[in-house]
């Protein structure tokens, strides 16, 4: 995995055809962070966006993250549970 930053936006390489990208961007005025997942087919050259991502205001992130490190922290279930 890698960290690469370009135009103020953090792309994160999870291997050869597939990557997130986490940017800021403006829609109607407001600040949003957007956390999108690229891919690279078999027969292209570069990444593209996909449709897969979120895009929530920083105050919403700030919120959320708490919320994602609290799950993480706690065990996985199994199927049997």
């Amino acid at each position: 995995m890698s960290i690469l930053t370009a135009e103020g936006a953090i792309e994160i390489v999870l291997s050869p055809t597939f990557k997130l990208v986490i940017a800021r961007k403006f829609w109607n005025g407001e600040l949003f962070i957007d956390v999108r997942k690229w891919v690279k087919y078999p027969n292209m050259h570069e990444f593209i966006p996909s449709q897969k991502g979120l895009m929530l205001k920083p105050e919403d992130w700030k919120a959320s993250i708490q919320k994602i490190t609290e799950l993480l922290q706690t065990p996985t279930p199994t199927p049997d549970d």
